[in-house]
């Protein structure tokens, strides 16, 4: 019994489920300003669930902070990226109203176990990352990562196994200190 409740802890493992929070780490624009902040990143439901993301100004764009209350966020679709858009319009190109964005894009994809993905710097005419005001004037990223540490939430079918294996070995516990001890002849 007591190797039955063992194994049940070896198969409950230490995967992860649900949302990860990534961090800019080292982020600069090309214009010399700086990106510093978090997101909360579900690859499962490929979701952004919260962000709180700070662009220092440069030489192109002031300062802006991107957070649930002034904007908003969304997933690229077939591609590593994610984007956050102001609901605050600003002067932009020509006279008119622009709002303002900032796009990430990623080396590889983010996943649920966290680690630290590169981001991909800004190219004209190329999928990169950059701030804009619905894209002129703009600055390009040209480096940074982001990164997190994995929290390690168990998955439903890993708790059920470390519960299980829980209740086989009180139970082979129990019935060893229950059982009269037998003398041996």
């Amino acid at each position: 019994m007591i190797r039955l409740s063992a194994m049940f802890f070896l198969l409950a493992g230490t995967a992860s489920a649900g949302p990860v929070t990534w961090s800019l780490v080292n982020t600069s624009f090309d214009d010399g300003g700086t990106a510093s902040g978090f997101f909360v990143f579900n690859a499962d439901t490929n979701t952004i669930l919260n962000w709180d993301l700070n662009t220092m100004g440069g030489s192109v764009l002031g300062p802006f902070r991107y957070v649930p209350d002034s904007s908003s966020a969304d997933v690229f679709s077939g591609v590593f990226g994610l984007e956050f858009w102001s609901h605050q319009m600003f002067p932009g190109c020509c006279g008119f109203l622009e709002n303002r964005y900032l796009t990430l894009g990623f080396a590889s994809p983010l996943t649920n176990a966290g680690g630290t993905v590169n981001l991909i710097p800004g190219q004209l005419g190329q999928f990169g990352g950059d701030e804009c005001l619905n894209c002129n004037p703009y600055r390009l990223i040209t480096a940074g990562s982001v990164t997190t540490s994995a929290t390690g939430i168990p998955e439903p079918g890993s708790l059920c196994l470390s519960v299980l294996g829980c209740v086989v070995l009180a139970a082979t516990r129990h019935r060893l200190w229950s059982e009269p001890r037998r003398k041996r002849v």
